[in-house]
């Protein structure tokens, strides 16, 4: 028997990294997983692969709240009442400060608040006439802990999705639905080690517990989250992050390819 067993849970982003690692332990629990992608259709087919009990995969783009209505809409016909909502997906640009561009701060905003915003929006309203509770877990970042360079959109935006986290604590509490926060700190995933090559021992160096994160260290926090044993748990931001935040520096050499 899983912590899940019975539970539909969607995951959007689920097409590589964290995302297919969440969607992957929630089916591992016993949830009926829905995969969500935006652009990587392949990488999304190949996380349902992954599964004994084969998911559905459906496309939305998340910056458009029809789409996002869409989506949940489209999940719950599959499955039945949505129990959780994970809200992964998000898009990440590098550069300094005084060069990002009005169009990459719209879209990194667009993908990381607006998205959430909305299909959390849609997720409530499902949960409510079901009227069985639920689970909204949004993924976060350690960023927004430390001052980073070079991440100034995304950094503002995963502030602003913790600050959404906690306030909607007051209008989902009284329907027995949480909703909480899990901030990642420095995992290896495609995208970071594509970045830096030397992603995992760059930042093994300076972590105190001696290593890069996992996408599966993420995606246990996550399950705990979705699972009845946090059922008293709310409006919180949880970092999984080796220990980093309580450093003071940042690993040699990780920053060289900004300026490539």
């Amino acid at each position: 028997m899983g912590r899940l067993d019975g539970k539909v849970a969607l995951v959007t982003g689920a097409s590589s990294g964290i995302g297919a690692s969440i969607a992957q332990r929630l089916a591992e629990e016993g949830a009926n997983v829905v995969v969500h992608y935006g652009r990587n259709r392949s990488g999304a087919l190949a996380t349902a692969r992954s599964m004994v009990k084969r998911p559905p995969v459906l496309q939305a783009d998340l910056q458009s709240p029809s789409q996002c209505q869409r989506l949940l809409d489209r999940a719950q016909e599959l499955w039945g009442a949505l129990d959780i909502v994970v809200n992964n997906a998000a898009v990440v640009s590098w550069g300094p400060f005084l060069e990002v561009s009005p169009q990459d701060y719209q879209r990194t905003l667009d993908t990381n608040v607006r998205g959430p915003f909305f299909c959390t929006q849609a997720a409530v309203r499902h949960m409510v006439a079901a009227n069985q509770g639920g689970r909204i877990i949004n993924i976060s970042s350690q960023v927004v802990q430390r001052a980073f360079p070079f991440l100034a959109a995304y950094t503002a935006s995963k502030g602003a999705l913790e600050a959404l986290t906690r306030q909607l604590v007051a209008e989902l509490s009284p329907h027995h639905i949480t909703i909480n926060c899990v901030a990642p700190g420095s995992v290896v995933v495609e995208r970071n080690v594509h970045d830096d090559p030397a992603y995992a021992q760059h930042w093994g160096s300076v972590i105190p517990l001696g290593r890069a994160g996992q996408p599966e260290d993420i995606a246990a926090m996550v399950a705990f989250l979705a699972s009845e044993e946090a059922s008293w748990i709310t409006g919180h931001t949880f970092g999984v992050d080796g220990g980093w935040p309580f450093q003071g520096h940042f690993p040699t050499g990780h920053f060289d390819f900004v300026e490539r």
